[in-house]
């Protein structure tokens, strides 16, 4: 009996030995499995890494071409603001000379009214001589 306990012994060691490699062997399966899964995931991190910088690459050339865009806008609104700055001035100076025209035109209204004033009184003066002179021709006829 003496032997068989130490077989009995021998196998449960064994056994628990099997146990052991068994749960070893599941678990290097699991490790494998994980890896390989870690394997895809780092592989897909990878292509999003890739198509990531083509994003980042493709945004920095918007950005740069609608920097360009931008300040070439500014540069069109400096000049627009420049000929509206012009405008406004020669608005100002053709307003003046408007104003100064219109004094002019006032003057000369004035003018005409005091030449036809005086006209009407040259009219009634040249009339008043004709009559005059119809009546001395007639004391010279008559």
């Amino acid at each position: 009996m003496a032997k068989r306990k130490p077989m009995r012994g021998i196998h449960e060691g064994l056994e628990g030995v099997l146990t052991t490699l068994s749960e070893d062997v599941v678990k290097a399966l699991d490790i494998k499995e994980e890896r390989k899964i870690l394997e895809k995931k780092v592989r897909q991190l990878r292509d999003e890494e890739i198509q990531l910088k083509e994003v980042v690459d493709h945004l920095r050339v918007t950005r740069d071409k609608m920097q360009t865009e931008l300040r070439r806008k500014e540069k069109q609104e400096e000049g627009l603001q420049s000929k509206i700055n012009a405008m406004k001035e020669d608005r100002a100076e053709l307003q003046s000379e408007k104003l100064m025209l219109n004094q002019q035109i006032r003057n000369l209204q004035k003018e005409k009214v005091i030449m036809q004033r005086s006209l009407e009184k040259t009219n009634d003066m040249l009339i008043s001589l004709k009559h005059e002179i119809s009546e001395f021709d007639e004391e010279i006829r008559g």
